[in-house]
């Protein structure tokens, strides 16, 4: 019964996606707000999804690579 995460993610018009990097305790319980989070992205149209992190996020972020996610800089 607490919180031990968050993700934030946003189905948007035209079949699009946006989430950030998850944030939680462990590394198992990013994965798990990762998966959830896309399975809810999909669930509500989402057919393509964009993630969007700065530097200091990057531990997050490897929970959306293990998520499918491709890691690209500019």
């Amino acid at each position: 019964g607490r919180v031990c995460g968050a993700v934030a993610a946003q189905a948007m018009p035209g079949a699009l996606g946006v989430i950030r990097p998850p944030r939680a305790a462990t590394p198992g319980d990013e994965d798990a707000l990762a998966t959830a989070a896309c399975a809810w992205l999909r669930a509500n149209g989402a057919k393509v999804c964009q993630a969007f992190a700065t530097d200091d996020e990057s531990p997050g972020a490897a929970a959306l690579a293990r998520n499918g996610f491709r890691h690209v800089t500019q």
